[in-house]
């Protein structure tokens, strides 16, 4: 038996050491862990038929088709012990983020392999004493914090505060510097178990930005277009239902560029281009144009199946007021008429889900409410 199975086991034979939740969600993180220890197959996030040995994690597609990545003990281990060699042994966390997420579950897996602790947290309220703690959230999230005087203060008492799932604006990156928060923005996908890449804390509050260098065991390249391409030893073996296995190196959707410091700059998806009457569109340009506008908050671009168009182009844009004619008169001066959209929707909040990415589902329902 290895070390990561031992420490497992261990793990498992003194919860009271090192898991401090409620009850629900003790024991819901016991029995997973349980099934792992005993080699049974385990779903996390969705209703995917189990495979012996094996952890499935539901990741969502840019369809909103959920696909299971199928990874082991092992390559959370190798994932956990990643972030270890970065900042130490003892990792003590404040979960916040949903457990049947990669995100959400591996803060549990570091506190097991490195002997560290793993605290339940409230998702609007943190912790009580958030001193040595890390913290993992996404972008929406830290913008809501960021809204509460008290929050911030909390926040500023953690150790780490890992911040990715999604593409962070400058606006919120400047703000949280200036707030004194210790922010590590970092990379990574369900498919690499979490992060691959981070930047430490007092990197990010001397003014250096991007989601950091590898970590230790990572190795990143770039090719085609920039894209990202990951070769780590917590890859998945693949997706359930397939019998292709993950390449090695991973290509990823994303494309990026390393700075001058070594660390990894995220420019776009590749699999986020629209193509609209035979017209490739990235929907990145219309948001930045989208958030010079004093109004808007927030704004986010998709497209939409359509019968004429192929793909519609549609903005859903946060703001402080409201009027699609000025933002449109100033799209027509920046962008051709193919790259405009065919919607502008004014929403409270954008539709994102509860890690940050793109909520299909509710996408269809403010189209619904709003043509109602």
């Amino acid at each position: 038996m290895g070390e990561n199975w031992k420490l497992l086991k261990l793990a498992l034979e003194n919860p009271k050491d090192w898991l401090f939740a409620d009850n629900r969600a003790e024991a819901w993180i016991l029995e997973v862990l349980h099934k792992i220890a005993l080699g049974e197959g385990v779903v996390l996030g969705g209703e995917a038929t189990a495979i012996e040995g094996k952890i499935l994690i539901a990741s969502g597609g840019t369809s909103g088709n959920p696909k299971y990545t199928t990874h082991n003990w092992e390559t959370l281990s190798s994932a956990a012990s990643s972030l270890e060699r970065e900042i130490g042994e003892g990792i003590q966390s404040c979960g916040v983020l949903p457990m049947h997420h990669v995100s959400g579950f591996m803060p549990i897996v570091r506190a097991i392999l490195s002997r560290g602790k793993y605290i339940q947290g409230d998702p609007k309220s943190l912790v009580q004493d958030p001193t040595n703690l890390c913290l993992s959230l996404v972008p929406t999230q830290l913008r809501r914090f960021l809204n509460d005087p008290k929050m911030v203060s909390k926040l500023r008492d953690f150790r780490m505060i890992f911040v990715g799932g999604a593409k962070m604006e400058e606006s919120l990156l400047e703000k949280s510097a200036r707030l004194e928060l210790p922010l590590a923005p970092c990379y990574g996908m369900t498919e690499t178990a979490a992060m691959v890449t981070m930047l430490p804390p007092d990197e990010f509050l001397n003014g250096k930005r991007g989601c950091g260098p590898p970590l230790p065991g990572v190795d990143i390249l770039l090719g085609e277009k920039d894209q990202i391409l990951i070769s780590t030893k917590s890859l998945a073996e693949g997706y359930a239902g397939t019998n292709r296995r993950m390449s090695d190196p991973f290509e990823t959707q994303d494309s990026g560029y390393f700075d001058e410091y070594g660390s990894l700059q995220i420019t776009g998806r590749l699999d986020r281009i629209i193509i609209t009457g035979g017209e490739n569109v990235d929907p990145v340009e219309i948001e930045d144009l989208l958030k010079e506008f004093a109004q808007v908050e927030d704004a986010m671009v998709v497209g939409i199946s359509d019968q004429e168009w192929g793909q519609k182009v549609v903005a859903f844009v946060q703001a402080k007021a409201r009027g699609v004619e000025p933002i449109q008169s100033k799209l027509k001066k920046c962008l051709p008429g193919y790259k405009i959209p065919k919607e502008i929707l004014f929403v409270p909040e954008l539709p994102l889900d509860e890690r940050g990415k793109v909520d299909w589902k509710m996408i269809e329902k403010l189209r619904l409410t709003s043509h109602a």
